[in-house]
């Protein structure tokens, strides 16, 4: 039985912290998958890029972009990577067809332990760091991109990309994604897998040692230990979460607010990550 690390990294919530110590603990076991994919298979027929040969096992013309992955993205994952200690990708997430296509590879070959992970963030300083990280990507990332929620992150004003974001299908369906399993889904996964761990960006070095605590007993020795945040715009600088988002909601309007948080309540068990501190 191989177990096998699934570290589900949403944007702006710790997640390339924990990515990188990952590769300090599992070096080229930890396979960090880029949202780039090649536009012609390689001769093993593998199309997912890993983050550390972007820019350097090929080049910009060789990928694409894809924000979007899949039950057969993590299979290929899987299949090509038979010395997978764990895997971190952006907006991978554990639905019930997922699940029943890893339950059919356990079938099939070697049996995978898969220990799902992942962080959540309170919604309102989620979006506007959000806002903050896509308008300062490199202007690579935005020549890839067709995303207009990008290019409006780039050149507008907070006000204006959240009244772009509450408007946009597109943009609704992402800021869901962090809060859209259902009771249902999340039984399932439960049935399925040994280790479901979950920690809360504002309780950071707490959530990592109770991960770490939990993980140990798959990976002896693991140490989720980390000497500075990784893509951090900014430290705290304004004063306690509640004062930060008194102040959001002063730039923003209450209006606005409120239209936002709506986008982030369609799932009642993780609803009160979804709107701001009352």
């Amino acid at each position: 039985m191989r177990n096998i690390i699934l570290h589900m990294h949403f944007p702006k919530t710790g997640g390339t912290t924990l990515s990188s110590v990952l590769d300090r603990e599992f070096g080229m076991h930890h396979y960090n998958l880029s949202y780039f994919r090649l536009k012609v298979p390689d001769e093993s027929g593998v199309t997912y890029v890993l983050w550390r040969h972007v820019g350097y096992g090929y080049d910009l013309s060789d990928i694409r972009p894809d924000w979007n992955f899949g039950k057969s993205d993590l299979l290929e994952a899987l299949k090509n990577g038979k010395d997978i200690a764990a895997i971190s990708r952006h907006g991978m997430l554990i639905e019930p067809s997922t699940i029943d296509a890893m339950m059919a590879e356990n079938t099939t070959g070697c049996r995978y332990r898969f220990l799902p992970i992942f962080f959540l963030r309170r919604f309102l300083p989620w979006h506007v760091s959000l806002y903050y990280q896509q308008g300062n990507d490199p202007e690579t990332v935005a020549r890839f991109s067709s995303d207009p929620e990008l290019i409006v992150a780039k050149t507008g004003t907070l006000s204006e990309y959240t009244r772009y974001c509450v408007d946009s299908e597109n943009s609704h369906r992402r800021h869901k994604s962090m809060y859209n399993w259902t009771d249902a889904h999340i039984c399932r996964m439960l049935a399925h897998v040994d280790l479901y761990q979950f920690g809360l960006t504002e309780r950071y070095d707490v959530s990592l040692v109770v991960m770490e605590e939990a993980l140990r007993e798959y990976f002896p020795g693991l140490d989720l230990s980390y000497s500075r945040p990784l893509n951090v715009r900014h430290l705290r600088p304004l004063g306690t979460l509640v004062q930060d988002m008194r102040k959001i909601e002063r730039s923003l309007g209450m209006n606005l607010v409120e239209e936002l948080a709506r986008m982030g309540d369609s799932s009642e068990k993780l609803g009160c990550w979804a709107t701001s501190c009352k």
